[in-house]
This record gives C-alpha cells, sequence and structure tokens, in this order.
C-alpha cells in the first residue's frame, strides 16, 4: 500500500495536471528534466518549444565542454544544431594568449530567446558543464585557483548581472539579460585529485547563491555504477539539489537490466526482483542521508529513443517504463525522469501522436 506521503504526491500531481499548470516543483516526485542541446541534425528545434509543452519542467543546456584553461580564457561549447560558430579572439587565461589555442563562441539566436521565454513558464534553465569526453582533458580543472576563478566567471557571466563588473555575458541580448536557474554538472572525466577543485567550484558558487534574489539549483548526472568513480566525493561533499542519474550506457545496471529483471511487475507481481539497477539505485539512496546532498531528489535517467545512446537501453514508455516508475514512485527520494535528449525525444512519436517524453510525463501524473 502507498505511504500517506506518497498518496499526496499522487493527489497533488493529479490536481496539477487536471489544472494544466506547468513548471518545476521541488516537492513533486512527477518532475521531467530534458537536455537540449545534442538533437540529431543540424536544425534543433526552438527552445521555446519544448517549454510550451507540459511535458517537461527542467531543460539542462548542454554543453560547456572546454573549460577557461583549455579554451585559452573563454569557455567552448557545444550546442548541437540550436547554434552556428563565429571565430572569435580569446582574451588569455594565466597571462597566456596564443590564437592557436581560440576556441569558436558558439551564437544561440533561438535558444537565447528561448530562455526568459521558458522561465516566464515556470521551467527552469539549467547551464550543464561537461558532456561526452572527446579528448581525455578537453574538460579539467587545474588547481584550486582555477576551481574559483571558473566559479566567479559562471556566476558573472550566465548569473544576475552585475553592473559594476565586466564580466561577458554569452546569453544576453540587446536590453535583455538572460541569467540560468543554476548549473548542472556532468562529469565524465576527471584527473586525479580534481574531484577536489569540482568542490571548491560548487561551494563557491553555493555562497554566491545565498546572496541572490530567486532559488539558484545545482545539479549533477553521474553513472548509474555507485558510487560513480567521476563525481562520487563531489556528490558526497557539496550539496546537490537534483541527481539525473545516468540509466543508460552502463548495462550493468541500466533501467534496460531492471526491466529484464522484472518481466512481470505490475501485472503477476508487485515484488521487485533483484538487479544491477536495484543495487546500484538503492546503493545510492542510501547513501544521501549522511552525505551534504542528504536533501537531493533522485531522476531516473532514460534515453529519448533509439539513437539517443545504446540502442538496447531505450525503454518502450507503456510496457516497460511504467513498470519502473510505479516501482520507485514512492521512494521518498524520486524526484522524476530525466531524458537524454530533446530532439531524439521529439522525433520520438509514440502511437497516440505524442512524443516520448510527453508520453513519459503521462505515466508521471
Amino acid at each position: 500500500m502507498p505511504s500517506l506521503r506518497c498518496l499526496e504526491h499522487l493527489i497533488l500531481s493529479l490536481l496539477v495536471f487536471t489544472c494544466l499548470t506547468s513548471g518545476y516543483d521541488a516537492s513533486s516526485n512527477t518532475n521531467i528534466a530534458m537536455y537540449y542541446g545534442q538533437g540529431p541534425g543540424e536544425n534543433e528545434l526552438g527552445l521555446a518549444h519544448f517549454c510550451e509543452s507540459n511535458g517537461v519542467d527542467i531543460i539542462p543546456l548542454g554543453f560547456m565542454n572546454r573549460y577557461l584553461a583549455q579554451a585559452n580564457g573563454y569557455p567552448g561549447t557545444n550546442f548541437g544544431g540550436s547554434c552556428f560558430a563565429e571565430n572569435f579572439t580569446a582574451p588569455g587565461y594565466n597571462g597566456v594568449n596564443d590564437p592557436a589555442l581560440n576556441d569558436l563562441q558558439k551564437k544561440c539566436p533561438t535558444m537565447v530567446s528561448g530562455i526568459p521565454h521558458c522561465q516566464s513558464l515556470g521551467k527552469k534553465i539549467l547551464l550543464s558543464l561537461g558532456g561526452q569526453v572527446v579528448t581525455e582533458n578537453s574538460y579539467a580543472l587545474t588547481s584550486v585557483e582555477d576551481a574559483e576563478y571558473m566559479a566567479d566567471f559562471l556566476w558573472g557571466a550566465f548569473g544576475p548581472l552585475n553592473p559594476s563588473a565586466n564580466w561577458s555575458r554569452p546569453f544576453d541580448t540587446e536590453g535583455v539579460v538572460n541569467e540560468v536557474d543554476g548549473f548542472d554538472f556532468d562529469i565524465e572525466h576527471v584527473n586525479p585529485g580534481e574531484q577536489e577543485y569540482y568542490i571548491i567550484l560548487i561551494t563557491r558558487l553555493r555562497s554566491y547563491f545565498d546572496t541572490a534574489d530567486k532559488q539558484y539549483l545545482i545539479t549533477g548526472a553521474p553513472q548509474c555504477l555507485f558510487p560513480d568513480q567521476q563525481m562520487g566525493d563531489i556528490i558526497n561533499q557539496v550539496q546537490f539539489d537534483i541527481l539525473f542519474v545516468q540509466y543508460y550506457n552502463t548495462p550493468q545496471c541500466s533501467a534496460r537490466e531492471w526491466v529484464s529483471s522484472n518481466p512481470g511487475f505490475g501485472i503477476s507481481t508487485n515484488m521487485e526482483n533483484s538487479s544491477g539497477f536495484k543495487k546500484n539505485f538503492d546503493a545510492l539512496v542510501t547513501s544521501l542521508p549522511g552525505s551534504k546532498s542528504k536533501d537531493t531528489r533522485v531522476y531516473i535517467g532514460l534515453l529519448g529513443s533509439t539513437s539517443a545512446g545504446l540502442s538496447g537501453d531505450y525503454l518502450n514508455p507503456a510496457s516497460e517504463v511504467a513498470p519502473l516508475i510505479k516501482a520507485h514512485f514512492c521512494n521518498p527520494y524520486f524526484g522524476g525522469v530525466m531524458i537524454f535528449d530533446a530532439g531524439h525525444s521529439e522525433q520520438n512519436v509514440e502511437e497516440d501522436g505524442k512524443p516520448f517524453y510527453e508520453e513519459i510525463k503521462d505515466i508521471l501524473v
């Protein structure tokens, strides 16, 4: 039988769905987070398109995939088909100004214009750092000072406008100040000792959050094996508001592995069988009470289509995702579902004409 808290969430979710209100609710377990910027093809639909759907509540923009030290003083970004590139002169970093290190500054008109529109609809827009590793040090923090400066840069460039500061503001347009609602860390490679630098970076960012007039979020996207080798110490030692755990591309703990281990769940039985997914999910949520992330919410990360990752890890919404959600919906740490990513999910239209992410939202509510 569901707990009283779970029943309260169910009633609240139904009310929210009936009223067709939308937007992120930190207390809800029916949130959808969906990455934007890595969709297939060169013509990614505008950010506003996804925010106007009730099927998404949080959108991490991915990715800032080169840091200041690797891009000579200005971060490198890859937002896929939502942007076009323009050469620019890097300002230099730590006294070095080598034109050969210049990166590409992305120009993203539909993405940038969509940020305030999305926020007006109650959606949270995050800037995601990291992502897929192209080369071993395509992004890296190199020292305590580098981590502190990176925090200052992120806050100055993407947080609230400080008129007295001289930060570049990549998302601002003429007469419009665009700030994100927080920062996501999808760290898939760290050098020895580098987790300490991320701890310093996030701690410093959080100190700036305390001075702001709105809520900012810190989220992370660890791999599903617990503890995540790249982010385990970071999650344990600094506060994350949400963890978008990637239950895909790692077969031994994937959502697909749970489905294969529980073929009759919700039909012939409500008893969850042992599985690599269950082992790692339970280990994660059991570790949280003793960590700095004790108040975090865990989102089950899924692929938006067969082409978004390992094709075998894709789950059918009705027959495979629904039982998985049913099994975990009442866990006090469960906050919703993360989907990678918007472009793939949009093109994955189900039989009733809805894209994948809207199908998943329907299952949640």
